[in-house]
């Protein structure tokens, strides 16, 4: 049934304005190549406010983009190779959050259906701030459809809530529609980087990936943790990004930052359908827990599931392999609150390698912060990669920018 009240409120709904003051912001274009042979950066909208997100569509004519504030927008594929500069609002959740700055929490996660071409389910992650002022880590169900040739969202519909108080960061951030046992589910990221000791609990939904159905029920049984059928994996401290091993089927890359050191990328298993195995990424409240490695239970010749350690604290807000290939773009963050352009604020172009069965990745830089952006605000955020083109898009939370970065002759495609 089309909820005519909530199209009503799409219609005439008004964004929040940013928070950042236009001197604080580069006016140019705050990204370059570090070889202008193999890339160009191009804005592709400056009319967005905290985004958090950037995803297309799985028949990559649409390009979403979500904001902390409870936004998602899309703008649309003109042709095979440009874009519309003008962005339209889809559907919306309340959060109750402002967005970034203040806070890093809100809406921080866009997760299509498994099997989206039958039911155009889009799941929305969010933090949200409820009547007595706890925060509490959601997900809420929304369907896409065209409407007068634009993608519009139904209301979105609450169906899931973890069972324990989150907070305004390292909280429900990223995650993949999978199916696991023939049905569609969500495996995602619920950080704990306040108390260790939750994410050491199974029973509690904080510090850990987690699996649900997507009417948020449990999995079917077996499960590696009994006492939460939910719960895929503990131990995680501060994780963003979540993304398929293209390379090996069942096999998730996700990244988990540590306080101040050791911030890591992992390459696990996880919703296996027989032999279930409990999974500890080690977060216990100390840092130096993170060196430890974690050997792999499915196999003896992966000594740690961590395939790299960052040797200065970087957070990873962006990651997606390129098809066809061992390649894996980063985004990383910088510090909250800088105006310098390093440390961070850049993005990585990685290769995997494997030594005997050891997976491990080299980086190198391939985009980064022009000089002249240094003294103003910025962050680089999201990532996505279009399969006709191989070009990526990325944003930046603070200017409220939209980037495509074209891959040139010559750059890894």
């Amino acid at each position: 049934m089309i909820n005519y009240s909530y199209l009503k409120d799409l219609l005439f709904y008004t964004p929040p304005t940013s928070q950042v003051p236009a001197d604080q912001i580069y006016q140019g274009i705050s990204y370059e190549p570090l070889d202008p042979e193999k890339y160009e950066v191009k804005l592709l909208s400056s009319k967005l406010v905290s985004p958090s997100r950037v995803k297309l569509t799985p028949d990559e004519k649409h390009l979403l983009v979500s904001q902390l504030s409870g936004e998602i927008f899309a703008y649309e594929r003109i042709n095979n190779d440009t874009w519309s500069s003008d962005p339209y609002l889809v559907t919306k959740i309340d959060t109750h959050f402002p967005g970034f700055p203040p806070n890093e929490a809100g809406l921080t996660g866009l997760v299509f259906s498994s099997e989206f071409e039958k039911n155009n389910n889009l799941f929305l992650l969010y933090t949200y701030k409820d009547r007595q002022g706890k925060t509490q880590n959601r997900i809420s169900q929304t369907k896409l459809s065209l409407k007068n040739g634009k993608l519009k969202g139904t209301k979105p519909k609450l169906i899931y809530e973890a069972n324990i108080e989150g907070a305004a960061s390292h909280q429900i951030t990223d995650g993949i529609g999978i199916n696991y046992q023939g049905q569609p589910h969500l495996l995602f990221l619920i950080g704990e980087g306040f108390k260790a000791e939750n994410a050491q609990n199974p029973s509690l939904e904080a510090g850990k990936v987690i699996l649900i159905q997507e009417n948020g029920l449990n999995p079917q049984d077996p499960r590696p943790y009994s006492e939460n059928p939910k719960v895929e994996a503990i131990g995680i401290r501060n994780s963003y990004v979540i993304t398929p091993n293209l390379d090996e089927p069942g096999n998730f890359l996700f990244a988990d930052s540590g306080p101040d050191k050791y911030d890591r990328i992992i390459s696990a298993k996880f919703a296996l359908k027989s032999s279930p195995t409990p999974l500890n990424f080690l977060w216990r409240g100390n840092a130096d827990d993170l060196a430890k490695p974690i050997p792999d239970p499915f196999n003896p010749k992966i000594t740690d599931l961590v395939i790299y350690r960052f040797p200065e604290p970087r957070t990873v807000t962006g990651m997606k392999m390129l098809p066809n290939s061992k390649g894996l773009l980063v985004t990383l963050f910088g510090q909250t609150g800088s105006n310098q352009n390093t440390p961070g604020k850049e993005i990585l172009l990685g290769k995997i390698t494997d030594i005997e069965g050891q997976p491990s990745i080299t980086f190198e830089s391939i985009i980064k912060r022009t000089t002249a952006a240094n003294d103003k605000l910025g962050n680089p955020i999201g990532l996505e990669i279009d399969s006709k083109t191989k070009n990526f898009f990325f944003a930046d939370i603070l200017e409220g920018r939209l980037y495509e970065v074209v891959t040139k002759k010559g750059g890894d495609r």
